[in-house]
């Protein structure tokens, strides 16, 4: 009986690690920067770029065109110097707030903690058939960044790179449009374009920063020892060293 549990629960964990293997969405920032550590590893340009999110990709082409180098050569670290480590590094506090998360990660180059961001993304995509489209159109034209087809009686679209609660907005708009409209692809992702874009929302401070505030707090709170002068007996007898004689000028000279 033993012998069978150990065979069941060892296909268990086989399977669970199968599966692990092959996700390609991850449902927190700790195991989005997991993944995307592992494809560094494996050398995987395609699952790293799955890792990030559309204003990272865009970011990437940028320095691409901007440095002249090859895109994949710019994807291939996964923008943090913690994928340097020979094995998975330490991660540590994980802050959500809605759909914008942090981790820190273990920088062995530089011996810091690295405050990575991460983004909960999602796909919006919509199918309409119907003779009468141009509410459906004045809907979607209304959302930036919507790609549209038009074909007949046939109107479909999507718009990549949103947050899940954005995704959820759209997807009521369009349902209302009477669209048959759906969300896909959700999964947190590094959102390292996002802060450089300046659309990334801190989910609150970090440990690490937390802790250097605790520290310079403690340094200015400390108290300067306060001495008191107005008894202390000043010795003026010292002796002075004795000043040099004058020398007088010889007559005739």
């Amino acid at each position: 009986m033993k012998n069978f549990l150990y065979i069941v629960f060892l296909c268990l964990a086989l399977l669970a690690t199968n599966c692990s293997k092959n996700k390609t969405t991850a449902d927190s920032p700790t195991e989005a920067y997991q993944m995307l550590y592992r494809a560094v590893k494996a050398k995987d340009i395609e699952a790293i770029k799955n890792m990030c999110t559309q204003s990272t990709h865009k970011l990437a082409e940028f320095q691409a065109q901007l440095h002249k180098r090859p895109l994949e050569e710019v994807f291939k670290n996964g923008f943090t110097e913690t994928t340097y480590a020979s094995s998975m590094p330490k991660i540590r506090d994980e802050r959500i707030n809605g759909d914008f998360g942090a981790v820190e990660v273990w920088n062995e180059k530089r011996r810091i903690w690295e405050d990575l961001p991460f983004i909960r993304e999602a796909t919006v995509s919509f199918e309409f058939i119907g003779d009468d489209k141009a509410k459906i159109l004045e809907v979607t034209k209304s959302i930036p960044e919507m790609e549209i087809k038009e074909e007949n009686n046939k109107v479909s679209g999507t718009k990549k790179g949103v947050t899940l609660s954005e995704a959820e907005e759209i997807k009521a708009k369009l349902t209302e449009a009477g669209a048959n409209a759906k969300i896909e692809n959700v999964g947190w992702r590094l959102a390292v374009g996002d802060v450089f874009r300046g659309t990334y929302k801190s989910p609150g401070k970090s440990q690490s920063q937390l802790e250097r505030e605790a520290a310079n707090l403690a340094i200015e709170q400390q108290p300067v020892a306060n001495i008191d002068t107005t008894n202390v007996n000043v010795n003026t007898n010292v002796p002075q060293p004795p000043k040099p004689s004058k020398t007088t000028k010889k007559e005739g000279k």
